[in-house]
C-alpha cells in the first residue's frame, strides 16, 4: 500500500499527516493551506526527533464501525474538548481511543507524538487531523511559557500591534478597517500568543480562520465585493454564511485585501483594547491606559490556563505544568509586558476613520 504524506511547520513545530490514498492527501493539503502560513511541503523528510506529531488519516466505513463498536464493550468516560463538544474515551494497552459524540470520526492516540484519525467514509472528515494539530500546538506553546490571548496581531511599518478584547468588542471590525486602508502584515485574528524572547516581547500567530459577521462584511468595500458581489464561499457549507458567521480561511485574507501579507511572528509595540458602539454619534475616543489598567485588561483577555470563551480543554495532549504554575507564569509575563508597552483603550462608532485613530496613536512612537 502506498503512503502519501505532507509535512508542514507552524512557528517551528513540524507536523506530518499521512494517508494511504492520493485523493485524501490532496484534500488534506487543500485544508492545511487555508491556515498554514509557510509553504506546505510534499514528502519532505524531517528527522523523527524533530517531528512534533504524526497523524495518520483514514476514511473507511468498516474500520470506523469496528472501532466505534468497541466503545460499547469497554468502560468509557466522557471528556470535553470544547464548549458543547464531548467525546467517549477508553484506554487499552496504553492507547487512548476517542469518539466524538454526534460526529462520525474516531481518534486513536498511540502516544504524544502519534495519532490516527478514522472517518466513516460517508461524511467529510477532512478537517479533523488539523484540529488535532491545533490542540497539540496550543499546549506545546504553553509548555514553553507562551500565553494564549484573545486577540488579533498585525504589523504596520515595522510596529507590532495587538488588538485585544472579548467577544463582540469589535476586534475583527477594527482589524478589518485597518487592513482595508493600510499596507500591513498580519498574524491571526481572535487568537494569538504572547511571550518573552530575550529582552523583547513577541507575538505568534494561531492557525484559525477569520470569522466575519454581516455588519463587518457589508461595511467593508473589499470584503463585500469578494463575498457578496463575487459570491465566494456561497456554495461551500464549511464557511457558514454572512448572517451566522462566515469563516474565511486565514490565507484568503491577502487575496481579499491586496496590500496584506502574512507572517508568523512580530514584536509587541502597541496594545489596543477595542470597544465598538454602533449607536455612538462620536467617531472615536482614545484613552491611554496606566500600567495597572493594562495588567487588568490583559488578564481579562488571557486564555492561559483557562479558555473561558470556547472552553477549550486539555483532552488529547496534556500540559506538563500544573494549573498553579501556568497561572503564575502568565501573570508574571503580563506584568512584564504591561510595564514596557504602550496600551490604549479605543471606543469607536461605525463611522470611525481608522487612519485618524492610527495617526493619533502612532505619533507617540
Amino acid at each position: 500500500m502506498n503512503n502519501y504524506s505532507v509535512t508542514f511547520s507552524i512557528c517551528g513545530y513540524y507536523f506530518k499527516i499521512v494517508t494511504h490514498e492520493e485523493r485524501l492527501m490532496e484534500a488534506q493539503k487543500r485544508h492545511i493551506r487555508k491556515f498554514c502560513i509557510k509553504e506546505v511541503e510534499d514528502n519532505v523528510e524531517i528527522g523523527a526527533e524533530n517531528i512534533t506529531a504524526i497523524i495518520e488519516y483514514i476514511e473507511n466505513y468498516n474500520a470506523f464501525y469496528l472501532f466505534k463498536e468497541e466503545f460499547n464493550t469497554y468502560n468509557t468516560e466522557i471528556v470535553q474538548s470544547f464548549e458543547g463538544i464531548f467525546h467517549l474515551k477508553y484506554t487499552e494497552n496504553k492507547k487512548e481511543y476517542f469518539c466524538q459524540i454526534g460526529d462520525e470520526w474516531v481518534l486513536v492516540k498511540n502516544n504524544d507524538k502519534s495519532y490516527v484519525v478514522i472517518g466513516n467514509g460517508i461524511e467529510d472528515t477532512t478537517k479533523y487531523p488539523f484540529r488535532i494539530v491545533r490542540e497539540i500546538f496550543v499546549r506545546k506553546q504553553e509548555e514553553i511559557g507562551k500565553i494564549f490571548m484573545h486577540g488579533t496581531a498585525l504589523e504596520i511599518d515595522g510596529k507590532g500591534i495587538a488588538i485585544l478584547g472579548n467577544k463582540q468588542s469589535g476586534k475583527t471590525t477594527f482589524f478589518t478597517k485597518i487592513i482595508e486602508q493600510n499596507c500591513a502584515e498580519i498574524l491571526s485574528n481572535d487568537r494569538i500568543f504572547f511571550y518573552k524572547d530575550g529582552k523583547k516581547f513577541n507575538m505568534d500567530y494561531f492557525p484559525i480562520p477569520v470569522v466575519y459577521r454581516n455588519g463587518t462584511i457589508v461595511n467593508s468595500r473589499k470584503l463585500s465585493k469578494y463575498v457578496i458581489e463575487e459570491k465566494h464561499y456561497c456554495e461551500e457549507k464549511e464557511f457558514g454564511n454572512i448572517y451566522t458567521g462566515l469563516t474565511v480561511p486565514l490565507t484568503d485574507i491577502p487575496v481579499i485585501f491586496d496590500e496584506v501579507t502574512l507572517k508568523e511572528t512580530t514584536n509587541v509595540d502597541l496594545i489596543l483594547f477595542t470597544k465598538i458602539n454602533l449607536n455612538w454619534n462620536k467617531k472615536y475616543e482614545i484613552y491611554r491606559l496606566t500600567e495597572m489598567e493594562t495588567v487588568t485588561s490583559m488578564l481579562d483577555t488571557c486564555f492561559t490556563p483557562i479558555d473561558y470563551e470556547s472552553k477549550r480543554k486539555e483532552w488529547i495532549y496534556f500540559r506538563k505544568s500544573c494549573y498553579c504554575n501556568l497561572t503564575r507564569k502568565a501573570n508574571s509575563l503580563i506584568k512584564e509586558i504591561a510595564k514596557v508597552s504602550i496600551a490604549y483603550k479605543i471606543e469607536y462608532g461605525k463611522s470611525v476613520d481608522i487612519n485618524s485613530v492610527l495617526n493619533d496613536i502612532l505619533q507617540y512612537f
